[in-house]
């Protein structure tokens, strides 16, 4: 009869995705128990590479049956016939030269597959002295063929010569392991991504500045001695054309503040947007007919500093004023627009405040 029980192994597994690791030691658990009826088969292993590297320099290989990893070097015949089969890239079909003699007990071996001479000393992993026959086939990558991604291993403690029946089967299942293999790494590597990008999301969501779905706040701040031209506008402005869009947080609106000061600024670190209007009638013997208020200007840095958000807040300052400060250049700007008389341009302040506002809110 035909042997096609490897062909129903490869058919499963080039229809699987992806492979957990407990799945994967499945189908390893399968093919041995499938040898060891057909083959007579009594120990199977697998080697891993366990890094990404493609070179057998500086690789290591898990033992998926020991659980320990083998680093490779140059000494890789005090290592066994398992790494010197990934190292030399080449199958080994070994058995005793005279078939009453152990391997462990012969100093030299056959190779009835590749005639591959001076093979490294048999090692007892297990405590089984009796094996006759160690079959090692390395594991390339089927759609990069110089990529070596492990070996596997077949012991017997009979002496087994080989036949091309058996020989292709056992490539065949070493065909189904290396996709197994890879189907596992593939897994863990998305694990690994997933972890990642769950890690990040995280991260952003700790760092994420207080920004709600429902409708964003805008603070108004503004001294006591502000113009009421320049306040009238302002908010009728925000009445006409934003009182949909965003909820306005006006300090002077909570007429008995417990504590004025903490309120204000929960109110801040609460508002996405802010408009801070600066001047305020300067009455001293100051050559300027306005000075900014250091309160507003202190509320304007908290808000800006919280979340470097300067690009959602909005300085608006008299043209007769002190030199602004510095640190206060990155922030929006518009100047009010006033006659000769002191009277309040009040449609290109409008058409100024608007433009800066749809700006900032869009």
């Amino acid at each position: 009869m035909k042997e096609v029980f490897s062909n129903h192994l490869l058919q499963f597994i080039d229809s699987v995705d992806i492979l957990e690791e407990r799945t994967f030691k499945d189908v390893v658990e399968i093919i041995g128990k499938y040898l060891e009826k057909t083959l007579d088969i009594d120990y199977m292993n697998v080697m891993r590479v366990t890094n990404d590297g493609m070179n057998a320099f500086g690789q290591s290989l898990y033992d998926i049956k020991r659980n320990q990893t083998i680093t490779l070097s140059d000494k890789m015949r005090d290592a066994g016939q398992m790494p010197f089969s990934f190292q030399e890239r080449t199958k080994l079909w070994i058995t005793s030269i005279t078939e009453e003699k152990k391997l462990l007990d012969e100093e030299n071996y056959k190779d009835w597959w590749c005639g591959v001479e001076n093979i490294p000393p048999y090692k007892d992993f297990d405590g089984q002295s009796t094996r006759k026959t160690s079959i090692l086939i390395p594991l390339m990558h089927d759609f990069r063929t110089n990529e070596l991604i492990g070996v596997i291993n077949f012991e017997s403690e009979k002496y087994i010569e080989p036949t091309k029946v058996a020989q292709e089967t056992l490539l065949n299942l070493a065909k189904v392991v290396s996709k197994a293999m890879r189907l596992q790494r593939i897994r863990s590597q998305f694990h690994e991504t997933t972890k990642g990008s769950i890690s990040r999301l995280t991260k952003e969501l700790d760092e994420l500045d207080t920004f709600k779905l429902t409708k964003p706040k805008l603070f108004l701040g503004y001294p006591d001695k502000s113009e009421d031209d320049v306040m009238g506008c302002l908010k009728s402005v925000i009445d006409d054309n934003y009182s949909k869009d965003i909820l306005l947080s006006d300090w002077k609106d909570n007429p008995q503040p417990k504590e004025i000061t903490k309120e204000i600024f929960d109110e801040i670190y609460q508002s996405q947007y802010g408009i801070y209007y600066f001047s305020e009638i300067d009455n001293s013997d100051t050559p300027y007919a306005y000075i900014d208020n250091k309160n507003v200007i202190f509320e304007a840095g908290f808000h800006k500093g919280r979340s470097n958000s300067a690009p959602n807040c909005l300085v608006i300052r008299e043209k007769d004023s002190e030199d602004i400060f510095f640190d206060l250049y990155t922030f929006n700007r518009i100047e009010v627009p006033r006659d000769k008389s002191g009277k309040l341009r009040s449609e290109m302040f409008r058409k100024s405040l608007k433009e800066a506002l749809d700006k900032m809110l869009m």
